[in-house]
């Protein structure tokens, strides 16, 4: 249901009356501790966040998280989610020190409880890594996203979704680090294996084909630049896609 509401911010909110509905509800019948109870106001919380109110999705992330705590135990997996969760909210409030901690924490008890590859471990990895970048603190960033791509590519190949947004963090990174040519050889790759999983106008693809015309144009590739971008631009026009920000690009490169 949530995700035909994405589409139509009215439904949204409909969406959002209806879990408010059945949180209260459940809460009265069955206990605000109960297992119901906790998944009604995480979906809540979701729903909020999907509105971009961070801070009422936080309050609820929060009573479940110590509800959680408390009746399954800090090692167990759904409180290590929950912790996860937490931290990505206020990686979207700019709160990037009280992210990395819950993240640190995060990672820590999943390395404990699942072992180094496991898919969760992974993903707060790549959570913490954004993290990082966000405070500039890119060695760290790279050592993680480097590592993760490394276990993704292992446990899935390069041509799966995963390992794509794996490579797409290292050169991220890569990017801030100044490395462009070491950025510029890993978006062509994540490129050509977006393009193989996904096909050529997928949004995921054009976001990837945008960085690596940035990326070349800082290296001084001018020409090829501009005509990767103009090809990003006509394939999101053609399929609708808001192609504002590589328009901006071009204009500023002609």
């Amino acid at each position: 249901m949530r995700a035909l509401a994405l589409k139509d911010p009215q439904r949204l909110r409909e969406v959002e009356q209806l879990q408010a509905q059945v949180m209260a509800i459940s809460k009265k019948c069955i206990g605000p501790e109960h297992p119901d109870t906790l998944n009604s106001m995480s979906n809540l919380a979701a729903t909020y966040q999907e509105q971009q109110r961070w801070v009422e999705a936080e309050q609820l992330m929060r009573e479940v998280l110590v509800i959680s705590e408390r009746r399954l135990g800090h090692n167990h997996p759904d409180n290590i989610s929950n912790l996860g969760h937490l931290a990505v909210n206020l990686n979207h409030q700019k709160r990037w020190t009280d992210a990395e901690n819950l993240l640190v924490q995060a990672q820590e008890l999943s390395l404990k409880v699942h072992g180094v590859d496991h898919q969760q471990r992974l993903t707060i990895m790549g959570n913490l890594a954004e993290v990082y970048r966000k405070q500039d603190k890119l060695a760290e960033a790279e050592i993680l996203a480097h590592e993760v791509l490394e276990r993704r590519s292992h446990l899935f190949g390069f041509n799966h979704p995963d390992t794509i947004t794996s490579m797409i963090s290292l050169a991220v990174t890569y990017w801030l680090e100044g490395r462009l040519g070491d950025a510029t050889d890993l978006y062509w790759d994540a490129v050509s294996v977006s393009i193989e999983v996904h096909g050529a106008k997928h949004p995921q693809t054009l976001r990837i084909s945008h960085d690596l015309a940035v990326c070349l144009h800082g290296q001084g590739s001018h020409e090829d630049a501009v005509a990767l971008m103009k090809e990003v631009v006509a394939q999101r026009d053609a399929t609708g896609i808001d192609s504002t920000t590589s328009n901006q690009f071009l204009h500023t490169w002609r």
